[in-house]
């Protein structure tokens, strides 16, 4: 008899909804047919999928933005836990693509990302959730108020691809000392998060303002812009003191 209880309690368990584990919050509200557990804890890997495995043949609470782009390329064997940026420069090397090509990919990979972020941290610039997952990702301890978990993100240094891929890799986004050590490793590793996207929402266009904001007036003073092949202009990797800084 509790054998079959028990059947019955799993068959009617909610599937995770995946908008209120991305974001802590669900437009749907308690109507939402998905259940709203959260994660429980903020670097999990995300579940595993196997390379071989067809996207339409995968629960549709654990697709990704990314994994949507990477299914693009159906020869390309792509490693779910491993960072985007190393998989996309793996992606770009097994098909060979030319100059064009490649600066064409590269902004389906951008838009991608970008889709990666608002899914991962919602797009409420006002949003306290939001806020407070960033400082969860960022290790920075979790304040109670609005004011204080956006001074506290603005106050860390780390690369956003690093911060974006961290819920996925399960491995914390490294944060710096300086923007200098910051800049250097971004040109390092050559993780630059688009500067203009037409699908960033709210919060992460707020962030790039703040990383933004004294690029202009500071301009004259930085290194010869420089650019990869990858077609990223990384010039625009400079983060300003005190705030949150680019990839």
């Amino acid at each position: 008899m509790e054998h079959i209880k028990n059947s019955r309690a799993a068959k009617n368990k909610k599937k995770p909804c995946h908008q209120f584990q991305s974001s802590g919050a669900c437009t749907y509200g308690e109507s939402c047919r998905f259940g709203h557990q959260r994660q429980t804890s903020p670097h999990s890997p995300a579940p595993a999928i196997n390379d071989e495995t067809p996207l339409q043949n995968i629960d549709q609470a654990t697709i990704e933005p990314m994994d949507e782009f990477f299914a693009r390329y159906p020869n390309f064997q792509y490693k779910r836990d491993a960072s985007f940026w190393a998989e996309f420069h793996r992606l770009s090397k097994q098909s060979k693509w030319k100059k064009d090509q490649r600066r064409e990919h590269v902004a389906d990979f951008k838009t991608a990302i970008t889709h990666q972020f608002n899914n991962t941290f919602g797009t409420d610039e006002t949003s306290l959730e939001s806020w407070q997952k960033l400082c969860r990702i960022l290790g920075v301890g979790v304040p109670n108020t609005l004011k204080e978990s956006r001074l506290r993100v603005q106050r860390t240094h780390v690369n956003l691809v690093d911060l974006v891929e961290s819920p996925q890799t399960g491995k914390k986004a490294k944060l710096f000392p300086t923007v200098e050590a910051l800049r250097e490793y971004t040109l390092e590793e050559r993780k630059v998060f688009p500067r203009e996207e037409a699908h960033a929402g709210g919060l992460l266009k707020m962030l790039l303002r703040q990383i933004f904001y004294n690029h202009k007036k500071t301009r004259a003073e930085q290194p010869t812009r420089k650019r990869v092949d990858s077609g990223v202009d990384l010039g625009t990797c400079f983060v300003p003191e005190g705030s949150t800084q680019s990839v």
